[in-house]
């Protein structure tokens, strides 16, 4: 008989033993963590793994999210990514055989001191000059911290300079700047705090630069007569005349762009500065210590004068007897425009505010008279429920304000009583107002006409103005103008600013007749010395017997001998053109480099992408090369260029800083053969070969006969090209702006435009720094000849004188001349 034995196997058994993950804390942030491994145990068969919140691996295999099974005696670990944030706890549940266990990880705990960090002192830094610091990199923090900085301002990640409080990150890059002492050997600190962290950026002016080989320093002006001189009549300059006020027996005229208030003798048509440097500035003072920034506006009270400071957002206040020079009113305005008063109160047109407001002048206090503060429509109503869109210009007549509401094209009425907001006339583009009491007077920069509107009936006709830009005396029609702007009004007769003339204008109410009381434009007349007039001069070059000048403002050549300073034009209508021709027959349009062989003139008739030549004996003008926008290479017409700025030569070619090409060209003189000898085409400041290097806005160039030398303009940098094989090096420049002597990288510049050679040195209009650098060639050593880095007209011995934008530089092997382009002046160092 057969029996039959069984036996079963144990349920199965998916629950595992008890597991657990040992918790992690002080975890680095953004990291993987993984825990240590548990051997699953207690089953009896594959049992299911899931998990949330990170990933699991099996017995050392790949890490997954997904849901798997794992067997008995199998090891697992769990990972998870932490917190990007510290003291922050990030979990990973994982669950085996419907049993759950959680692995949590806490980040470390917030730190918020820095490494160690320092930035090195400058020496030997230009006067009252922005010195910039070395980048600093901010490390061993693990969250933002604040910065801050006294007596200074820092940038991060080369972003905007600022003083205002902030925070700055692990990694972030941190830069300081201060200005430099106005005195030599004066040390400047900064302090900079990070995280709790103080450091100093420390800087210190140069000493007295030794006396340079064969050259005293000694700066004069050689010719021409800087912006803002005083004088009768036409013998005084002003540039963008805005404002004016009339008290009977003077004119005083608020000069914008000469940072000056001036006053004018209505008799005589004499000029004088009452007040302002003559350089931006808001600083107060008497006479001529005082600074302005842009005024625009200007009244009278009694013995004051009221003056809106536009770019310096103040009100400003000024003794007529003394010109003493105070600050009324600031923080509160938005580049304010005009102004009246009514003796209790002054009203300003707080244009990019677009609201008209009043000042207490017992008590200084500034409230909004009209104008709802955002710009848009001419809406009437009352109060801050009106709408005004860049109002200009006010006039005060009783109990009614005036306003030129600019952009709405609009005249509007203000009642001082009920501040009721109502539209009087249209008329285009009003800039200034006055009043009769009869008739509004309003100037039209757009149309270049003087408006007469009738206050009764709102009729508007037109007093004096052709209508088209000019500057020509005349009755009513017959007179023209060039963007008019202030007006006032004294008894029969209206005094306006005409703006872009330069000049102020009277007219002769009752018949319209339009006469010049002061004032000339900016023009390029001949003549001896001071009595010449230049128009942005740029380039320069000379033969040893006369200069040769490329006035790019007038699109003229200028020609000027050193024994006499006479001063003639060699060639140039005077208006943009680019027609060949003999003499004035030819056009030029903004002509800016320029060289000579001696018998030639090489132009670079930059906003043409033309290369000129003109024989110096007969005036006669033609193209060589170029005439369209392009960096293509070819002969003359075919070939093309992009603004050349810069040119030289060596007798065979010409080399041209093709500034917005970033290249640097060969023009073989005999053919008009155009190739490129260096550079990219791309932004850069890399060395190399041919193409392989690169130039960032090169413009101007100057040769040994071997070598080029380049002002890399916006690379802050002087460039040395071997013209046999076009390899290109840097001789000096850090590559950031600034105006530090040194050697080699250890120098900066700001911008350096113009550059010229006595074989053993170059000698660098460096533009930004308002100074005239000096380079030993062999030895890439930099210091500064000419120039105190601040803006001016001054003459004077090195530090002492004082330029204003020089871009060209040119030597006869005795002294160097400089193009001072802002003041529009030939400027001599010996």
């Amino acid at each position: 008989m057969t029996q039959t034995f069984s036996v079963t196997t144990e349920l199965p058994d998916i629950i595992p033993n008890a597991f657990s993950f040992t918790a992690v804390t002080g975890a680095a942030l953004n990291a993987t963590i993984s825990s240590t491994a548990v051997t699953i145990s207690g089953i009896n068969t594959a049992a299911p793994i899931s998990i949330t919140g990170g990933e699991y691996s099996i017995a050392g295999g790949t890490a997954t999210s997904a849901t798997g099974t794992v067997t008995n005696g199998q090891t697992v670990v769990v990972s998870l990514t932490t917190s990007v944030t510290p003291s922050t706890t990030t979990q990973a549940t994982l669950t085996v055989g419907g049993v759950a266990q959680t692995f949590s990880v806490t980040t470390e705990l917030p730190d918020t001191t820095p490494d160690s960090f320092s930035f090195p002192s400058v020496t030997g830094a230009p006067l009252n000059q922005a010195v910039i610091s070395a980048v600093v990199t901010i490390l061993g923090i693990n969250t933002a911290v604040p910065i801050s900085v006294e007596n200074g301002e820092y940038s991060i990640d080369g972003g905007a300079f600022t003083s205002a409080d902030g925070t700055v990150s692990n990694g972030q890059t941190v830069a300081v700047k201060l200005t430099s002492a106005a005195t030599i050997e004066t040390e400047m600190q900064a302090d900079i705090t990070i995280g709790g962290i103080t450091r100093p950026f420390l800087v210190t002016t140069t000493a007295i630069q030794l006396t340079p080989l064969n050259m005293t320093g000694v700066v004069t002006t050689f010719a021409g007569t800087p912006p803002g001189a005083d004088g009768i009549g036409a013998a005084a300059k002003f540039r963008f005349p805005t404002g004016s006020v009339s008290d009977g027996t003077y004119l005083y005229v608020a000069d914008a762009d000469n940072h000056k208030i001036r006053k004018i003798e209505i008799a005589t048509g004499l000029v004088t500065t009452l007040a302002g440097s003559g350089l931006r500035g808001d600083a107060d003072g008497t006479g001529i210590a005082a600074g302005f920034d842009e005024p625009k506006g200007i009244t009278i009270n009694g013995n004051y004068l009221y003056v809106t400071d536009y770019g310096s957002y103040k009100i400003r206040k000024i003794e007529i007897a003394t010109g003493i020079a105070t600050t009324l009113a600031a923080g509160v305005f938005f580049f304010p425009t005009g102004i009246a008063t009514d003796g209790i109160y002054l009203y300003v047109a707080d244009s990019y505010r677009h609201t008209i407001r009043k000042i207490d002048m017992a008590t200084n206090i500034v409230t909004t008279l009209a104008g709802s503060g955002g710009w848009g429509k001419a809406v009437d109503g009352i109060g801050t429920r009106a709408g005004f869109w860049t109002p200009n210009d006010i006039v005060i007549d009783g109990t009614h304000l005036y306003v030129a509401d600019t952009n709405n094209d609009k005249i509007r009425k203000i009642d001082l009583v009920t501040r009721a907001v109502t539209t009087v006339a249209g008329i285009n583009k009003p800039r200034g107002i006055t009043t009769d009491g009869s008739h509004l007077y309003v100037t039209g920069p757009s149309n270049h006409k003087i408006s007469k509107i009738d206050m009764a009936t709102g009729t508007v006709t037109t007093l004096a103005g052709s209508g088209s830009s000019g500057s020509i005396d005349g009755t009513g029609a017959a007179a023209s103008f060039s963007r008019p702007a202030g007006i006032t009004i004294d008894g029969a007769h209206l005094y306006v600013a005409d703006s872009s003339n330069h000049e102020i204008r009277k007219i002769e109410i009752a018949t319209g007749v339009v006469t010049t009381l002061a004032g000339r434009q900016l023009d390029s007349s001949d003549g001896t010395g001071a009595a010449a007039n230049f128009h942005e001069p740029s380039g320069i070059a000379t033969d040893g017997t006369y200069f040769y000048i490329a006035d790019k403002g007038s699109h003229k050549i200028r020609k000027a001998e050193i024994a006499t300073g006479v001063v003639a034009t060699l060639a140039g209508s005077g208006s943009q053109g680019g027609e060949d021709g003999t003499g004035v027959v030819a056009s030029f349009y903004n002509p800016s480099g320029i060289a000579t062989d001696g018998t030639y003139l090489f132009v670079a008739d930059k906003g043409n992408h033309k290369i000129r030549k003109i024989e110096i004996a007969t005036g006669v003008v033609t193209t060589l090369a170029g005439g369209s926008r392009g960096s293509a290479d070819g002969t003359g017409a075919a070939a093309s260029f992009y603004e050349p700025s810069g040119i030289t030569t060596d007798g065979t070619h010409l080399y041209v800083a093709d500034k917005y090409n970033r290249k640097i060209r060969k023009i073989v003189i005999a053919t008009g053969v155009v190739t490129t000898l260096a550079g990219s085409g791309a932004n850069g400041s890399v060395d190399g070969t041919g193409s392989a290097a690169s130039f960032y806005s090169p413009q101007g160039i100057t040769t040994d006969g071997t070598h080029l030398y380049v002002t890399d303009t916006n690379n802050y940098k002087i460039r040395k090209v071997e013209i046999a094989t076009g390899v290109v090096t840097t001789l000096a420049g850090s590559g950031s702006f600034g105006s530090v002597d040194g050697t080699g990288a250890a120098a900066s510049f700001a911008n350096p435009q113009g550059i010229t050679t006595d074989g053993t040195h170059l000698y660098v209009a460096d533009t930004g720094s308002n100074t005239i650098r000096k380079i030993e060639i062999a030895t890439g050593v930099v210091t500064s000849l000419a120039g105190r880095g601040s803006i001016g007209s001054a003459d004077g011995v090195g530090t002492a004188a004082q330029f204003n934008n020089p871009t060209g530089i040119t030597t006869d092997g005795f002294s160097l001349f400089v193009t001072d382009t802002e003041n529009n002046t030939i400027r001599k160092i010996e």
